[in-house]
């Protein structure tokens, strides 16, 4: 699996335990514009492997944060396998706001938390692994792919100073292997 890490934000994640692939980071001159990193191949091969592409991104235009939630990460194209995704964006900066606004009198600061989750999660995308079934807030709370943002936001107006309720919020950094199953969905090969 190859991953052009643009912000150097990879490293924040946990994708490589959650889904026991082995990542290359590779510069950008290492694959082309459609992301193909077996260009340079002298002789014809049978299949284009795609790298992801991975970048902070701004999420709301630059602009003053704003007080309404934002997504903190978006997956440009289809999901996975990488040749049929574009791009994998995160908002880093979002998540801290968004710490900022709703906890900040909380003294456990869960954003670095929040932070791996959202490069976990997106990144699953890249590699067709899908959000959890019947509801995006559904199935094992130690997957990155179910949906955070709701407990977030949940936690956050609940919890205030009480730091035990605020340390047990579930913010799954792995890819489950029963109910959903996202481990057995991850496609790499174009």
């Amino acid at each position: 699996m190859f991953v052009y890490d643009e912000d150097n934000i990879y490293s924040i994640g946990n994708f490589t335990n959650a889904s026991e692939l082995t990542v290359h980071l590779i510069d950008s001159d290492e694959y082309d514009g459609n992301r193909v990193v077996n260009f340079n191949n002298e002789t014809a091969n049978k299949i284009d492997q795609h790298g992801l592409y991975l970048r902070q991104y701004d999420l709301d235009g630059g602009g003053p944060r704003i007080e309404e939630w934002l997504y903190w990460g978006v997956s440009l194209g289809a999901n996975g396998p990488p040749g049929n995704h574009d791009e994998t964006r995160c908002d880093l900066a979002q998540i801290e706001w968004d710490h900022d606004r709703d906890a900040p009198d909380v003294a456990n600061d869960r954003s670095g938390d929040a932070k791996e989750w959202n490069i976990t999660h997106e990144l699953g995308h890249g590699v067709s692994i899908p959000h959890h079934q019947p509801t995006d807030y559904s199935g094992d709370t130690d997957c990155a792919m179910r949906y955070v943002f709701d407990n977030w936001l949940l936690w956050m107006k609940s919890a205030g100073d009480n730091a035990a309720q605020w340390n047990a919020m579930p913010i799954g950094k792995d890819f489950c292997d029963a109910g959903d199953d996202c481990k057995a969905q991850i496609e790499v090969s174009d």
